[in-house]
């Protein structure tokens, strides 16, 4: 019986293995068909009749690029019908088509890939990393570094800088440098007993000896603290408002609304409030270590204003002897009678307007009420200055009181504790603590002395003969 050796196209994806070893015989065949005689047209081989037969009468489905013949050629010819699917061309047993990769996969898991070519082996640096890790450059450039802000490019991380800033000539932080008569500090307060001004940062305080305390007789003006450094200011409404640091204003400044009541001028004119009411301050700067007042002077406490009061009859009249005797709406003025000339300078609310100037004046005491703090005003319509507390972000007029409470002894009775007081006693008319005054003949000093010998000397109120020898 003849074996036909039969392959058909829809067979074939399911019969790959069938079809190669077909193909095989057909190639071990080869070198026994080709010492056949050649059939002739219309016939073809027969291997199992070991002759030519009728064309029509055999069916070589193997024979797929049509030339009568099952060889080498048709194996080819499969092969690129179907064989793509079942080649293997990296050589690794998966055919190409179940291979998840072609080739060789790297180092990095890639299909021929390059491998770890890059800084971090398979990856690059990430962006906005510094290295492998993942980690950031700080504030100071240093890959993974803990500094998180270096404001001043100092190199130096600002938790740990002692100057957020530049130290100026006087070594303060962010100081205004040698601004003073005497370069880094004042030349002195020229203050020697109460009543003498108290030059302080460019102005010429009055004092007034009321009681016991020695008082500035003016509202404080300065726009620096003790130590030079600039309070902040010229705040918007809103800034005013939200801030937690000390701050200062002048009545009626920027575009904040503004009210005046002053008979003698307009008090929402700011070069106007200014030289007549001086400077509003928030409580924060009142209670800023870095101090308002000069060196042996504080804001008064509570206390001290309850002193104060209490010297003057009370709160419900001292309001009369602590008005100043003019500027107050509608009449309202006082007798000014202490001398603490108290002036109706208004006030800066909360969020941000000027309010009340000629017909309030509001000060500050340096003691906290809970989250509030003590202050005393007066007003147009009664003598009344009572303690009263409230937000430290309003901004109130400012006094200076000297210092008394480390005082042990002030023999003079003069306000000024001895081992501060310039002159335990009294000047006298020559400015000689405890002097003689103007004992000499020529008032403070001597005469000047005769330029001829023979002439009498005259010399505390004697007068010598003189003689020429030799």
């Amino acid at each position: 019986m003849r074996q036909i050796v039969t392959l058909t196209r829809s067979d074939a994806p399911n019969a790959f293995v069938q079809g190669v070893l077909c193909a095989l015989l057909l190639l071990v065949a080869l070198p026994v068909w080709s010492q056949s005689e050649f059939c002739l047209e219309g016939t073809v081989w027969d291997a199992t009749l070991g002759g030519c037969i009728p064309e029509e009468s055999c069916a070589v489905e193997g024979d797929f690029n049509g030339d009568g013949l099952v060889g080498s050629a048709d194996l080819l010819a499969f092969l690129t019908l179907y064989g793509n699917q079942y080649l293997d061309s990296d050589g690794d047993g998966l055919c190409d088509t179940l291979d998840d990769c072609d080739g060789v996969v790297d180092a990095c898991g890639v299909c021929n890939g390059p491998g770890p070519i890059y800084d971090c082996g398979c990856e690059d640096i990430l962006a906005g990393n510094c290295d492998c890790d993942g980690n950031q450059l700080d504030a100071l450039g240093i890959c993974g570094g803990g500094c998180i802000a270096d404001e001043d490019g100092d190199g130096i991380c600002d938790d740990e800088d002692d100057c957020v800033g530049a130290f100026d000539e006087c070594g303060i932080c962010n100081g205004p440098g040698a601004i003073y008569d005497c370069g880094c500090e004042e030349c002195g307060t020229g203050f020697v007993e109460c009543g003498d001004a108290v030059g302080y940062q460019g102005y010429d305080y009055a004092t007034v000896l009321i009681g016991g305390q020695c008082w500035f007789a003016e509202n404080l003006r300065s726009e620096l603290y003790g130590n030079g450094e600039a309070i902040p200011s010229g705040l918007s409404d809103s800034d005013w408002g939200s801030t937690g640091e000390g701050a200062i204003a002048t009545y009626g400044e920027g575009n904040s609304t503004c009210t005046t009541f002053s008979p003698l001028g307009d008090a929402c004119d700011e070069a106007w409030s200014l030289e007549e009411f001086g400077v509003l301050y928030n409580w924060h700067a009142v209670a800023d270590t870095r101090a308002l007042c000069p060196s042996g002077w504080h804001v008064p406490s509570n206390d001290d204003w309850t002193e104060l009061t209490d010297g003057l009859g009370g709160s419900l009249v001292a309001g009369q002897a602590l008005k100043s005797d003019s500027g107050w709406y509608n009449g309202g003025n006082g007798s000014n009678s202490s001398g603490f000339n108290g002036l109706p300078g208004g006030i800066r609310m909360t969020n941000g307007p000027f309010f009340n100037a000629g017909d309030f004046g509001y000060w500050w005491s340096s003691t906290p009420s809970g989250s509030q703090a003590w202050f005393r005003f007066l007003n147009s319509s009664n003598n009344l200055i009572e303690p009263y507390s409230d937000q430290p972000r309003f901004g109130f007029s400012v006094r200076c009181i000297l210092d008394t409470e480390a005082c042990s002894v002030d023999e003079d009775g003069d306000g000024i504790c001895d081992d501060v007081d310039e002159c335990v006693g009294a000047l006298d008319e020559c400015g000689i603590c405890n002097g003689p005054g103007a004992i000499y003949d020529c008032g403070c000093e001597e005469c000047p002395l005769q330029d001829d010998c023979g002439s009498p000397v005259s010399y505390q109120g004697y007068d010598y003969a003189t003689v020429q020898n030799g």
